[in-house]
């Protein structure tokens, strides 16, 4: 026997990855260990000569895998101990010294050479030979399980420095697509058996293997993978159901393989992969026994169904000769006859067997066909009906007897006949979701839902009575329970794309409406039921700027200020560019009195849009109100003759607004106090430059020029001054300049 190498834990020194520091698990890793046996001699020192039994090189092979294992060259020892398991296929110390080779090499580049999608290419060629080609007979010894739970840890750590997901079941999907087009069967399967570790009902990946078990010539695993993607899904395929039937005919199990292809065949009776496999069935069982009845009337029914009609009458020949007078035989001549278009021969055939058996319920059906395709309704109804009242199993009758009442185009009998139907197989959820997809073609929205719902109640994962439940509701103007049942259906599901997209629609009208009513409510003042309608909006639609803005306002309506403010901040967050959002958000604090907030806010709103009028007056306002103030502070300055500070407050004015014509006016009284006549001519004249219409400017501008000897200035601006207060009722300035004209002419 081979030498077994040992599990050993061993760590790996840190992988760096971006800014992540990655540690691989302990592998049970190959030191070479002897058993508990005496190891076996060499290849030399047992003396094989040529005639050694084949499988025996086995132990040849695995010597020298362990020598190229111990040299650390790791691509020899996997060669040869490949060699060593294709001798030995049985052998599980082979087997897991193969996969041991493959995590070393894995490692090695995963460690050293920073190739981790060479590791992982590796660590799968390891996981595939541990759980897909270990011996069905045999038991996993723990060892063998730690290596296979260690392949699977450092996957997804080589994964994720790929920045790749290791839970993404349609990512190990495609990858294992990727690989079985390029002939990678055996990586194929490790990266099609992960996903079904993450969905264990998906019936792709499930069928997937079985392919590839077919192609390593393993029927037995097969049948397994077939089987769990036929329990996968609702309505298996044809193609499926002939995939199970041609792995059972491998794994010598006819009867088996028949059921399977039967199944293909009651989904289309003309399926010719499903006919050819079933005529090599039968006729391999007439090769062993031909006296066998049953495989002779076998044989005819699929020559029938592939339209070989002579070849079908004769396998009915033989089988009559072989039991006169069977009326199973019989039967398959009727319906031969009936399958040529010669009905009036296969009704005579019918109707001989029911005179000999008239509980015979079979036969009616076979006699209400042939009355349907003789446009005879009523006559096929009635021998349904017959049916019905003789058969143990009605299925088939409700649904010839349903297929009556469609012909007909009877509403009533279509709902009533379905009502019974489902009544009668009330455990049966495929009975209870036909009986929903037909009441939904009749547009019975509410029968529809409640067969839907009883369909669920007894197979929950029934993802296709899901859909069809949140088209019903749809219908039905439902929209809540619409959305409800087809994101259900998704979640079973997510290939129904269209059923996604459905759904996606749905819950994007709802938002709609919610956001006009919300946007009329807002308009017509009533912010209260605003922010209701939008934060059911917010529900769906979490990534619309436009909405946390309105929502902002609704609140802002009600004095919430924090939460408005809160909603803003979300629009600014998706779409930090947008200036109305800041202009929104420091009306906020401008409602508050919070004004440096709001002004640096609305500055910031006029930065990215500079359009932005309501902004621009905003921020004026709260300018000039604060200039009021601070020139308030100067005249108060001015008032208690504390001319120093009042020209260091009016300078400042004039630093935050070198064009205000007030400050340059307050200005120039601030010199006229102080006699510095000069300066407070230029002053003035500053003031009125700014500000022609600055009435008391040019008052005080004249009075400095008089005051100076400039008689001709002086008289202009006193006449400038009468003038612009013509109008105004006559004071002590008005008089006081008209007498300085009067002395100045």
């Amino acid at each position: 026997m081979a030498r077994c190498f040992g599990f050993h834990a061993l760590n790996y020194p840190a992988l760096g990855v971006a800014t992540t520091l990655l540690v691989l698990q302990a592998l049970s890793l190959p030191t070479l260990a002897q058993t508990a046996e005496q190891p076996p001699a060499s290849y030399e020192q047992q003396g094989y000569e040529d005639d050694t039994q084949p499988n025996e090189y086995y132990i040849h092979y695995s010597d020298q895998a362990m020598e190229a294992y111990r040299a650390k060259d790791y691509t020899r020892a996997i060669d040869l101990m490949t060699k060593a398991w294709q001798l030995a296929p049985d052998n599980t110390a082979v087997l897991n010294n193969l996969a041991v080779c493959y995590i070393q090499r894995g490692v090695k580049a995963h460690n050293e050479k920073k190739d981790f999608a060479k590791a992982i290419a590796d660590y799968r060629m390891g996981l595939y030979y541990l759980e897909h080609e270990w011996p069905q007979n045999q038991e996993r010894k723990p060892g063998t399980q730690e290596n296979i739970n260690i392949l699977r840890d450092n996957i997804e750590n080589a994964m994720k420095s790929l920045k790749q997901n290791p839970a993404d079941a349609s990512g190990h999907l495609k990858t294992a697509w990727d690989l079985r087009r390029k002939g990678n069967l055996l990586e194929a399967m490790v990266e099609y058996a992960w996903v079904t570790r993450l969905k264990p009902n998906h019936a792709e990946a499930w069928t997937a293997q079985g392919d590839i078990y077919t192609v390593r010539q393993k029927p037995d695993k097969a049948v397994v993978a077939y089987q769990k993607a036929i329990d996968s899904t609702n309505a298996p395929s044809e193609e499926l159901w002939v995939k199970l039937g041609t792995a059972q005919v491998k794994n010598q199990n006819p009867e088996k393989a028949v059921e399977a292809y039967n199944r293909a065949l009651a989904l289309n009776a003309k399926n010719k992969d499903a006919l050819l496999a079933l005529e090599q069935v039968w006729k391999k069982e007439l090769t062993l026994n031909p006296r066998n009845m049953s495989a002779q009337l076998n044989l005819g029914a699929v020559y029938q169904q592939m339209g070989r009609y002579d070849q079908a009458l004769s396998q009915y020949q033989v089988a009559e000769r072989l039991s006169p007078n069977n009326p199973l035989i019989k039967l398959n001549m009727g319906t031969l006859h009936q399958a040529k278009g010669e009905l009036d021969q296969a009704l005579v055939v019918y109707n001989a067997l029911l005179q000999q058996n008239p509980g015979n319920a079979q036969v009616w059906l076979y006699k209400a066909d042939i009355l349907k395709q003789q446009g005879k309704a009523q006559e096929a109804e009635q021998a349904l009906q017959q049916a019905m009242q003789r058969g143990t199993d009605k299925k088939q009758v409700f649904e010839q007897l349903l297929t009556v009442y469609k012909n007909q185009g009877d509403t009533e009998k279509i709902k009533s006949g379905w009502q019974q139907y489902a009544d009668a197989y009330p455990a049966d959820a495929a009975i209870q979701y036909q009986a929903g997809l037909a009441l939904h073609e009749q547009k019975d929205y509410e029968a529809a839902v409640r067969y839907y719902q009883k369909a669920v109640g007894i197979k929950p994962d029934m993802a296709e009575a899901f859909a069809n439940m949140g088209a019903a509701y749809h219908a039905l103007g439902k929209e809540d329970q619409a959305v409800s049942s087809l994101k259900k259906a998704v979640s079973l599901n997510p290939d129904l794309e269209e059923v996604h997209a459905l759904a996606a629609s749905l819950e994007q009208q709802k938002g709609s409406k919610a956001i006009q009513q919300a946007a009329t409510l807002q308009s017509q003042g009533n912010y209260a039921q605003a922010v209701q309608e939008y934060e059911k909006a917010l529900k769906t639609e979490t990534k619309n700027p436009d909405l946390y803005a309105n929502y902002g306002l609704s609140l802002q309506g009600l004095k919430r200020f924090s939460q408005a403010q809160s909603a803003y901040d979300k629009a600014i967050a998706l779409s930090p560019q947008n200036g109305t959002y800041y202009y929104y958000k420091a009306t906020v604090f401008d409602q508050q009195n919070q004004l440096d907030e709001a002004k640096k806010l609305y500055e910031k709103a006029l930065s990215l849009d500079p359009s932005l009028t309501q902004a621009r007056q905003a921020l004026d306002d709260i300018v000039k109100a604060d200039v009021d103030d601070q020139l308030s502070q100067v005249m108060a300055s001015y008032d208690a003759k504390n001319y120093v500070k009042a020209l260091q407050q009016v300078d400042q004015v004039l630093k935050a607004d070198s064009q205000n014509a007030h400050a340059y006016y307050y200005k120039g009284l601030i010199y006229d106090a102080q006699k510095k006549l000069t300066l407070a001519k230029a002053a003035y004249e500053k003031a009125i430059e700014l500000d022609p219409q600055q009435v008391d400017a040019v008052y005080a501008l004249a009075v400095v020029l008089d005051t100076q000897g400039n008689k001709a200035e002086a008289r202009k601006w006193y006449d400038q001054f009468v003038t612009m207060m013509k109008d105004q009722p006559e004071d002590d300035f008005i008089k006081y300049a008209k007498e300085r004209l009067s002395a100045l002419n």
